[in-house]
């Protein structure tokens, strides 16, 4: 009987969190950097292989990456109350259960995407055809660094980082889609 690879449960944390050292579990989108890992792994087959992925709360689709032999993975996040997942698997493929976490991204999750314009004059409005106020985007906010989006995403294009653009990119078509 081949049992499943067994370990201490796989770690979400945000990196540069200002959780003093500890672990942080809340980011702002796009641009925190989320590291999701699974250290200290072992199974008497080897051949260790590791799935991530998350889904945001509200949404119906679970974002899953490819098994992979690197035990942790560097993700940009949407806005949101996320769910991230990992699963560890061995050479004859044995899975451990699904390991999950959550962390807030961005607008606290009675937010998620549903920030209002106080003004009826707003360039960007946010009034219904019957005068209520319609949910508006998180990247609709004036406040949102697009400058800085764009940096991000040149830098990497620029440096060769495709996974990590394609991450970047994913994370804005998310928030300008929902």
């Amino acid at each position: 009987v081949n049992s499943p690879p067994a370990g201490v449960p796989c770690r979400a944390c945000f990196v540069d969190g200002d959780d003093a050292g500890g672990c942080a579990t809340t980011g702002e989108p796009v641009f925190d950097l989320l590291l999701v890992s699974c250290d200290n792994w072992a199974d008497s087959d080897g051949g260790l292989l590791y799935r991530f992925g998350y889904q945001v709360e509200g949404d119906n689709t679970e974002m899953l990456f490819e098994w992979s032999s690197s035990s942790s993975l560097d993700m940009r996040l949407p806005s949101g109350t996320i769910t991230l997942t990992a699963q560890v698997k061995d050479a004859l493929g044995a899975l451990s259960s699904v390991m999950t976490s959550r962390v807030e991204v961005g607008a606290a999750a009675a937010r998620r995407r549903l920030l209002f314009s106080p003004s009826h004059n707003s360039p960007i409005s946010s009034h219904g055809s019957d005068g209520g106020l319609l949910p508006r985007r998180l990247l609709s906010e004036s406040s949102f660094n697009w400058a800085g989006a764009v940096d991000l995403m040149a830098t990497e294009l620029l440096a060769g980082n495709l996974a990590t653009l394609n991450e970047v990119a994913s994370s804005l078509i998310l928030e300008v889609d929902s």
